[in-house]
């Protein structure tokens, strides 16, 4: 085809999911919808990014970026392979004494051999069929190719009592693995331990006796603030444009400020919606790293106590989580994870302090297998 039509291609299947609760009135809605927001983060495994908007704010306090680093280092291993997950060890020490998240990074879900462990427990193997063809460990096809399966997907519960030394299961799985030479992947790992008095980093030198090259990372942070700038009002019949001209800001897109008599400089600038708030200045905040779900629970919980606090200056404020877009798990540490056209799935909560009410949205890729010729 010389001249395909590119404008006759559709665009990626989404999936939006909305919850409007800006009155706070659970008498008329089901009894969980007031704990809707914290139930949705819970569903989330591995988290890439969380941002805040602030508006009407003039500096962001100190405390509350030092709430959000704290103890939020975590740590990437080189070549590290797969059977050294199995290892009993580190399945009692830490998987099943504490909260442990294990994420491939540098590779594509939809080309390359990946490995992730959910917060449950489950040791995910998202591989190449040649690579599974050799494992010889029972799996499945990907659910997202139709004909040809050309990935499978391998799921081992790390926590199971027949994963014991000794045992024939157990022994079938370690020898498998373990003559995978070349099944080596670099990851990104956390740990929340389940006492307190044990320090996070153990996991860190546990794999550093073992003889992998481990490095601490930090989440990194972008402040913004801009000045005198039209915002909308959050009210029940705008929320869709709430949430269109919210991703333009984030964005640092061209917004288009009436009182300024400001014109549109490209086709890409965009007006904000009405009805509209006029403030001195906004707070753009964003923490770009790997978090767990304890970390973003804890965050979730300091943003909202910080917007509670300052209910009297705050219009409204918003709450941004993605995930990582080549993640091979997706909600709830079971639904996998699609790609070829998109991988997103991420959160936002917007809330007006003053009366406790929120909009949340949920962002997700289609579920449905994707109608290409195989």
């Amino acid at each position: 085809m010389l001249c395909p039509e590119v404008w006759n291609f559709g665009a990626p299947q989404y999936s939006f999911f909305h919850i409007l609760n800006l009155n706070n009135n659970t008498n008329s809605i089901k009894k969980n919808i007031k704990n809707r927001p914290m139930s949705t983060i819970k569903t989330h495994c591995f988290i890439h990014s969380v941002s805040f908007v602030l508006p009407n704010i003039c500096s962001i306090p100190e405390g509350f970026c030092e709430s959000i680093l704290e103890d939020s280092d975590y740590y990437r291993i080189n070549g590290l392979r797969a059977v050294e997950l199995i290892n009993r060890t580190f399945i009692n020490s830490f998987i099943k004494q504490g909260t442990f998240s294990l994420l491939t990074v540098d590779k594509r879900l939809d080309i390359d051999n990946l490995i992730a462990i959910t917060p449950d427990g489950h040791l995910w193997l998202n591989l190449r069929r040649s690579c599974y063809q050799k494992l010889g460990i029972e799996g499945k096809p990907t659910r997202f190719e139709r004909k040809e399966h050309s990935r499978y997907v391998v799921k081992i519960n790390l926590k199971a009592s027949k994963l014991t030394p000794g045992n024939k299961y157990y022994e079938r799985i370690y020898t498998n693995l373990d003559k995978m030479l070349d099944l080596t992947f670099d990851v990104i790992i956390s740990w929340d331990p389940l006492a307190e008095r044990i320090c996070p980093s153990s996991v860190a030198a546990w794999f550093d006796k073992r003889g992998f090259p481990v490095n601490i990372c930090h989440q990194q942070v972008i402040r913004r603030c801009e000045y005198s700038l039209e915002i909308p009002a959050l009210v029940q019949n705008n929320y869709k444009e709430f949430f269109e001209w919210l991703g333009v800001f984030c964005i640092d897109g061209n917004l288009i400020n009436e009182n300024k008599n400001m014109e549109a400089q490209y086709v890409s600038s965009y007006e904000c919606p009405k009805p509209r708030i006029q403030v001195g200045q906004i707070q753009y905040l964003q923490f770009t790293g790997f978090f767990t779900q304890k970390k973003i629970l804890k965050i979730y919980n300091a943003w909202k106590k910080y917007a509670l606090l300052n209910n009297t200056i705050l219009p409204w404020c918003t709450i941004d989580i993605q995930g990582f877009v080549d993640s091979p798990i997706k909600l709830n540490n079971q639904m996998e994870h699609s790609f070829y056209t998109n991988g997103d799935h991420s959160c936002t909560i917007a809330m007006c302090p003053s009366n406790n009410g929120y909009i949340l949205r949920q962002s997700l890729n289609s579920r449905r297998m994707p109608k290409i010729k195989q």
